[in-house]
């Protein structure tokens, strides 16, 4: 006599956590093609993971990680092991989640940059560049930053903050996002 016996049916997932040392000067783009293409194929289950430790660099290299920021499927956390200065700092504010360490430090300020050339096109460069510098720091860090810090940044100044502001700062930002989807959320409700 056959007995059946029922089969189980193993299905598997792979999970997959990636982690990357941003602990050196932020590059050009192309030094950061791994850690895109990982954000680009990355599924809502994985998970990656910024070491982050640099006084920052490259405007460019950090848009290109920013962006792979914005567009990864999973959840991007940041974890700032010691430094995160100017460029690093955006990267940092960028990610999903942030855990901070004990002496953990950040300084914000506006871009250094120069230009050459022909006056007239210098004095262009300079237009478009301060527009786009304007616009990012106002995307990066109105919402982060007290207002009198954002306004010092804003004018040239560096803003330096320790482990406790920089936890303080996030919990304040939190607080602002929530607290306009919820006026959002309300503006909708009443338009329907």
């Amino acid at each position: 006599m056959d007995i059946e016996v029922l089969e189980p049916f193993n299905d598997q997932k792979v999970i997959n956590n990636y982690t990357f040392h941003l602990d050196e000067e932020i590059k050009e783009p192309s030094y950061y093609r791994m850690l895109t293409e990982v954000m680009a194929s990355a599924s809502k289950d994985d998970s990656v993971s910024l070491y982050i430790n640099s006084q920052g660099g490259s405007a460019d290299g950090m848009n290109t990680i920013i962006t792979s920021i914005s567009m990864c499927e999973c959840g991007v956390t940041g974890i700032l092991t010691g430094d995160a200065s100017s460029a690093a700092s955006a990267i940092l504010l960028a990610c999903d989640e942030a855990m901070i360490a004990d002496m953990a430090t950040m300084m914000i300020h506006t871009a250094a940059y120069g230009a050459g050339g022909k006056s007239t096109d210098v004095a262009s460069m300079v237009e478009h560049t301060q527009k786009w510098i304007a616009e990012f720091m106002e995307r990066t860090y109105s919402d982060f930053l007290y207002p009198d810090e954002f306004e010092k940044a804003i004018n040239g100044k560096d803003v330096y903050l320790d482990a406790d502001q920089i936890v303080e700062r996030f919990e304040n930002r939190d607080r602002i996002r929530l607290q306009r989807m919820e006026i959002i959320e309300t503006e909708e409700e009443i338009l329907q």
